[in-house]
Parts: C-alpha cells; structure tokens; sequence
C-alpha cells in the first residue's frame, strides 16, 4: 500500500473536518449552538458532581452523575446522526477523485482511515478530559 496515499488521506480527513465545522455552523448554526448549551451542561453538572463526591454527598453526585449522562447521551447521538454524513458527503469528492485517478477501491483505503482518524481523535479527548479530571481532583483535594 503507497504510504504517500494515507498520508493524503489523512489530510484530507482533517481539512474535510475543518470545512465540516463551518458548514455547520455556517447552515445549521442552531443546531450546533443547541449542542454546545447541552455541552456546557455536562460540565456544569460534572463540576456539580465533583462537588459532590468531595463533600461526601453520595445521593447527589449519583443525581448529577444522571443528569449528566442523559444530557450527554442525547448530544453523542445527535452528534453522530448529524455530523457523520455531512462528513462523509463532503468526504465524498475525495473518494471518487481517487477512483477517477486509478486507485483501486478508494473506499477501502479512505474509510478505515477516516475511521481511524475519529477514533484516535475520541481517545485523545476521553483521556485529556480523564486526566483534566483527575488533576481537578488532586487539586481540591490537597
């Protein structure tokens, strides 16, 4: 496989992010703002449940720790029946540019990428916000 051709596709994932982001918040700025308020929801219950668990109240850290999974499970769900095909539809050029150029099942060599890509973008923000967290809890407890 032509390392060149990941690496492109590769850029290519991320510059097709950045044209996302804008289009959505150039067409669908409602709901982009919608799904930050809820954002800023789970961190002002995060906080709320941080205070919690500190101060020992383990009925309202449970409560917060709730609300806060409600929230984020409706923002995760529609961020990814939102933004996943308008990726991939702006994602698409790219995709058929190759098969026009000669490479064989484009599909095959952009979607794992593309994939990949996200995931290793969705463990770096579960670890930062994990160690954000922990750090947070270190602080307030010394």
């Amino acid at each position: 496989m032509n390392y060149f051709l990941i690496f492109l596709t590769l850029l290519v994932a991320v510059i097709v992010e950045k044209i996302e982001e804008l289009v959505a918040i150039r067409f669908f700025s409602s709901y982009v703002l919608d799904i930050a308020r809820m954002e800023a929801e789970i961190e002002e219950y995060k906080e709320l449940s941080m205070l919690a668990m500190l101060s020992g109240d383990r009925e309202a850290y449970r409560g917060f720790q709730d609300m806060m999974n409600e929230i984020y499970g409706r923002v995760f769900f529609r961020k990814i029946s939102f933004f996943t095909p308008l990726y991939f539809l702006l994602l698409s050029p790219y995709i058929v540019a190759l098969q026009f150029l000669g490479v064989e099942n484009s599909l095959s060599i952009v979607l794992p990428v593309a994939v990949l890509y996200f995931s290793a973008k969705l463990f770096y923000g579960m670890v930062r916000d994990f160690v954000k967290s922990y750090v947070d809890y270190r602080k307030a407890n010394n």
